[in-house]
Formats: C-alpha cells, structure tokens, sequence
C-alpha cells in the first residue's frame, strides 16, 4: 500500500511536471471509459522528455497506426470493431467494455508508450496464452492508471479540465519507468 501511494506521489508530481502547471496532453492516452477512448494516431516516435536521459525513442513499428501486428489484428476483427473487447477476444481481463478496435489500438499504444512490443507481454499468434508474466503485470498497471485518474479528479485546484496520466508518463518510451 505504502509503495502504491509513492508511485502515485510520483505520478502525481509528473503530471504537474510535464504540464509546467497546467494540463497537457500525456503522448500515449491513459485508459479511459470507452465512450471517450480513441488514441489519437501519432506518425513519429515520443520525443525524450527533458531530463529523462539518454531514453531511446520507441521503435518505429510500436505506432499503432503503422505497427504490422495492429494492422493485422484489426482485419481480423473486421466488422466487429465497435463490439466490446471481452466479446470479441479471449481471456480479456481488464478493459473488457472497450470497442474491440480501440482496444487493438490501446494495446498498440501501450507497446509504444513502454518501448516494447505486442510480444513483450503476449505470445505471438497466442494472444490469450498466459505464459509471459509480463502480462499481468501490464494488467495491474492498467489499474494503477485508472485508480491514479480516478484520484485526480478529486483534486481541487489541479489545473485543466482533464488532467490524467498515461503509460507514457513514466515510461516515456522504455521498459523500466524512468526515475
């Protein structure tokens, strides 16, 4: 409990860095209700935020509006875009409610946000396996986002109308979030 009410300190104190004092738009969206879940496509690699060291820029092909595995994910889906994740692939667990087809973009947005790739945490053409622990860890930092969210708009006098923070925020683009 203490080490998750640090990391939201952290969190916290990021998103009042990065906005200089006022809300900015985090390079990855955060998970959000599906009703306003639609990342925004994105056509370069983050820039390395001031201060974050030598980071290097997320591989080209973790864009999801350009990542091969994205791509092919969505044809498979085709037609069924709009219907929930959880009715339309297997073992989804956390962002069940989320339209299939922005669920297949989130997924290509979190690989880009951390520096990773879809194989990171799944096993190439065995997208329910559960063999990569890595997986679970990405679902309970998906609950750590939305809980982080959910504590900022309780915040009186946070600036800007919709201040939430994102896997970006501190991954900037790298496996291991950065100090």
């Amino acid at each position: 409990m203490m080490r998750q009410l640090s990391l939201l300190v952290v969190l916290v104190s990021a998103v009042s860095c990065q906005s200089g004092g006022t809300s900015s738009q985090p390079a990855t969206p955060a998970p959000q209700p599906a009703s306003q879940q639609t990342p925004p496509p994105q056509t370069s690699p983050p820039a390395a935020a001031p201060g974050a060291g030598a980071a290097a820029a997320a591989p080209v092909d973790t864009n999801p509006e350009r990542n091969p595995t994205v791509q092919a994910q969505l044809r498979a889906i085709a037609g069924r875009e709009n219907e929930p994740a959880g009715q339309v692939f297997k073992n989804i667990q956390v962002l069940k409610t989320v339209p299939a087809g922005t669920f297949i973009r989130t997924m290509g947005s979190f690989a880009r946000a951390t520096g990773g790739r879809c194989s990171t945490c799944h096993v190439a053409g065995d997208w329910p396996a559960e063999t990569k622990p890595q997986k679970q860890v990405a679902r309970q930092m998906i609950q750590l986002v939305e809980q982080v969210n959910t504590r900022l708009k309780g915040i009186q006098g946070l600036q800007g109308p919709d201040p939430h923070v994102g896997c970006f925020t501190c991954h900037r683009g790298m496996a291991k979030p950065a100090p």
